[in-house]
């Protein structure tokens, strides 16, 4: 095991570490069977221990510390303090209150843990050191303690994070070494990077864990070319991490460096033959062969090879309509499978049940013609339980190592993109978010406001979106892939993966669909470029080829209009405090300057289609009541709002200020929002659409039946606080729009989102008078007559809005208003009765030039 040296250290420290690796204890079984006990409640008692022995373990040490002890009974109490205050922010029912408190007294005691670490350095005490050193850095590593200002990182900070490093590789904890190793990397002295390169690549091939160092280590590779270790351990890691697709360039510079290393020229005909370059291939083995005659890997690689171009040619005839190509391709084929029969011979004599190297021998003697020899082999396949193999069949590829589909343990590696993402971008979000010591509120608030804070934070996100994507997205390898039946009305094959299915059309004719599966374990998958979906990694295209040379192109429809994923966040807590209350009590906020407040997702929430189309000459108004103050609140109508908001500007294309976004509205600030919309649209001239989206109460009037929408300050029975929406039709025809579309997740009966009515003393729902469309105007309401609009609770959205947005999530907005009309009303009648129990019809109404129009008519231009 190679061991770090810390000699270079600005304190003394012992010249060397322990090198055994630590046994970890078995865990005892229970003394008692507790599954009768109540799991909150032993949750909710240990939680109450552990804050409690936390907080008397601070109280002590701050008692003693005052009370000046010497140093070497003060360090012993932090160390126990430490570790008391980091089992209780472990504890499962934590309040925040307690987890704000505990984290300012680590903060509290880092400086206490980083000044022991030097004292027991200055005893001799190597051990202690170390502990100190680890706890002190694994502080500041530790993602609950994002927020927390450390300040600045002194010189210090390296020489401990080596430490660190020394004592966990040293101790076999090569996890732990690898983090260590990663924070010097990032932090640390540059005249040491070499020398910790070198140890990162080995701690993260002892740990199992390749990937996360080959790009350091290729990096490192590049930094110092002559070091030839650190070649290695980068191909080494490559290898390891499945990254074959970044060997090559690694590997041609280490036969730079030594051209007649054994290994290294067994490696890159290896990789030769597993990109399907059988002849460049064969050149090295026959090279290994003439200084090794005898090794038998050697000759199988070789068998294989001179097998494989045979099989290529073969099939090659078998396709060509050309009589003198065809020809000309026999004559190679039967020239590699003769070149294969000795070597196939000799590898069966001197293992005679390696059924592969049995079938390759079989294969080839049906392709030569050699009958006799044919049925003695497959005399022998079939004692060993195999099927024997025809004359003159279409021979299929076979690979060195047998490629077997290994989908689970694919998908198992790979988390989850939030799961990856969170920590990350809560970070680094929250260093960028604190207030400067020197920097003025008045500037503070300019840099840290709501527009500004959102475009952090897709800066953030795409960025982790390529750190994931490069991280494990170059995993994609013809064993991580299983071929179905061929698909024969189709004309196509499809191939499963842990990354989701890939459709390859595939023609029929000239047997090329044969050729294809009988090449399937040489296929070679070229350029793969990979998005997020549903919060995984999934191929957006990739190119397929055989070894014969033929290619097969797949394209991910659904790759084309992405942007990025969202990371789930709520980031409220970013925006500058000085200026959050009054930003988010401003009614006029447009959607893409809005906080991005992030409940319940569903999977409307998360990946938006985003179209580089704009419709410069379509507004939107966006009002969602939710919070109301003398009635029910309307479940979900803020998230209905929000990502309304989000679709009109991202999918629909309209400008973000010309998406008037409004929450919790009261009647005069309804007015004041189309009033507004109006002038919009006047200084935007002709040929204006206008795209409305309410979400919240409505309720008739109880004496003539007309329906109204209710204010968050209405109470269900005032019709002089509330907005008739014969008046709302009648203002937005007034707009001068060339189109208003109006969309109302709300309906007009006296009923609410959860069963109930509206207004306690109101027993049964109204029929009400709906009002009729003015001008060229369509309209989709969420519910007829007496009907009730319903949730659907498990997406966090009204089922009205739901269906809305999958529509225009699956058309990327391109949809006619039928289409999406008949969509929505299909899917809303189906579901109301097996969601919520109750009817629910969706209904349209149209009226002047819409009339003719609405059928063809689409939201996006």
């Amino acid at each position: 095991m190679v061991m770090l040296s810390a000699a270079w250290l600005p304190f003394s420290i012992a010249s060397s570490f322990p090198s055994s690796q630590i046994d970890a204890a078995p865990a005892e079984a229970p003394v008692a069977d507790l599954n009768a006990l109540n799991l909150d409640s032993l949750q909710l008692v240990e939680t109450a221990r552990l804050v409690e022995e936390a907080s008397e373990g601070y109280k002590n040490l701050k008692f003693i510390q005052y009370d000046g002890v010497t140093e070497a009974e003060l360090y012993p109490t932090v160390m126990d303090t430490y570790g008391k205050v980091c089992a209780a922010m472990k504890a499962p029912r934590l309040s925040n209150e307690d987890k704000t408190r505990f984290k300012g007294i680590l903060l509290d005691i880092s400086d206490l843990l980083k000044r022991g670490s030097i004292y027991y350095s200055n005893q001799g005490l190597t051990a202690d050191m170390s502990r100190f050193a680890q706890a002190y850095v694994d502080m500041r590593l530790n993602p609950e303690m994002a927020d927390i200002n450390f300040g600045p990182k002194t010189d210090l900070y390296p020489a401990l994070v080596y430490c660190a490093a020394s004592s966990a590789y040293n101790g076999g904890e090569f996890g732990k070494a690898v983090d260590y190793l990663e924070e010097y990397l990032t932090t640390g002295d540059a005249d040491r990077a070499e020398q910790v390169s070198l140890f990162l690549g080995q701690a993260a091939i002892n740990a199992k864990c390749p990937d996360r160092a080959v790009n350091r280590m290729i990096m490192a590779s590049e930094r110092y070319p002559a070091n030839f270790n650190i070649l290695m351990l980068a191909l080494q890691n490559c290898i390891e991490a499945g990254q074959t697709d970044r060997i090559q360039p690694l590997l041609t510079k280490a036969l730079a460096m030594k051209p007649d290393d054994e290994q290294l020229i067994l490696a890159q005909a290896k990789l030769f033959e597993n990109e399907g370059n059988y002849s460049s291939a064969i050149d090295l083995f026959q090279k290994l062969y003439e200084l090794k005659p005898n090794s038998l890997q050697v000759n199988q690689h070789l068998a294989l090879c001179y097998y494989n171009l045979g099989a290529d040619y073969y099939n090659k005839a078998l396709m060509e309509s050309e009589e003198k190509t065809a020809k000309r391709y026999s004559r190679q084929a039967q020239a590699y499978f003769s070149s294969a029969v000795g070597k196939l011979e000799t590898i069966v004599e001197n293992d005679p049940t390696n059924t592969k190297y049995l079938r390759a021998l079989a294969i080839t003697y049906g392709c030569l013609g050699n009958k006799t020899r044919l049925d003695e082999v497959n005399v022998r396949l079939q004692a060993l339980g195999l099927k024997p193999m025809p004359m003159n069949g279409m021979p299929e590829s076979i690979a060195f190592s047998e490629q077997t589909s290994n989908l689970a343990s694919s998908a198992a590696v790979v988390p989850d993109f939030q799961e990856f993402a969170r920590g990350f971008v809560e970070k680094e979000l929250a260093q960028w978010s604190k207030r400067g010591e020197f920097e003025k509120t008045e500037d503070y608030e300019k840099r840290v406001n709501q527009e500004k804070v959102y475009q952090k934070y897709q800066a953030l996100c795409k960025k982790a979106e390529a750190d994931y994507l490069q991280k494990y997205a170059g995993r994609l390898r013809i064993s991580d892939l299983s071929l179905e039946p061929y698909d024969v009305d189709n004309e196509s094959y499809k191939i499963n993966s842990a990354m989701g299915p890939i459709i390859v059309n595939v023609p029929l004719k000239n047997k090329e669909a044969e050729a294809f599966k009988a090449s399937w374990n040489s296929i070679q998958l070229r350029n793969p470029k990979y998005f997020i979906k549903d919060n995984r990694v999934a191929i957006a295209s990739v190119e397929l080829v055989t070894s014969g040379g033929k290619s097969y192109r797949y394209d991910s429809s659904q790759a084309a209009d992405y942007d990025f994923t969202d990371v789930s966040l709520d980031m409220n807590s970013f925006i500058a405090q000085g200026n959050s209350k009054r930003d988010r009590t401003d009614k006029g906020l447009s959607a893409s300057s809005r906080p991005k407040v992030i409940r319940a997702k569903s999977d409307v929430d998360e990946n938006i289609p985003l179209t580089n189309r704009k419709a410069e000459k379509t507004v939107a108004l966006i009002m969602a009541n939710e919070n109301y103050k003398q009635v029910t609140n309307v479940e979900s109508a803020l998230n209905d709002g929000e990502t309304m908001a989000r679709y009109c500007t991202m999918t629909l294309g309209i400008p973000a200020n010309q998406v008037l976004s409004y929450e919790n509205m009261t009647y005069a600030e309804m007015l004041g929002a189309v009033r507004k919309l109006k002038q919009l649209v006047g200084a935007l001239g002709d040929g204006v659409d206008v795209v409305v989206y309410y979400a919240g109460h409505g309720f008739p009037d109880e004496s003539n039946k007309d329906a109204y929408l209710l204010p968050v300050d209405g109470d269900g029975f005032t019709t002089a606080t509330s907005y008739p929406l014969k008046k709302l039709y009648h203002d937005l025809s007034a707009t001068g729009a060339d189109n208003v579309m109006v969309f109302l997740d709300a309906c007009f009966s006296g009923a609410t989102r959860d069963g109930g009515m509206l207004a306690e003393a109101r027993g049964v729902a109204l029929k009400p008078r709906i009002a009729d469309p003015e001008g060229s105007m369509f309209v989709l309401s969420a519910a007829s007559d007496q009907e009730t609009a319903l949730p659907y609770k498990e997406k966090n959205h009204g089922l009205f809005t739901y269906f809305l947005l999958k529509k225009l999530q699956e058309s990327k907005g391109n949809v006619s208003l039928k289409d999406l009309s008949k969509y929505v009303e299909e899917n809303v009648k189906k579901n109301s009765v097996t969601v919520n129990g109750k009817l629910q019809n969706p209904r349209t109404s149209v009226s002047g030039r819409m009339r003719d129009s609405w059928e063809s008519k689409r939201l996006r231009p």
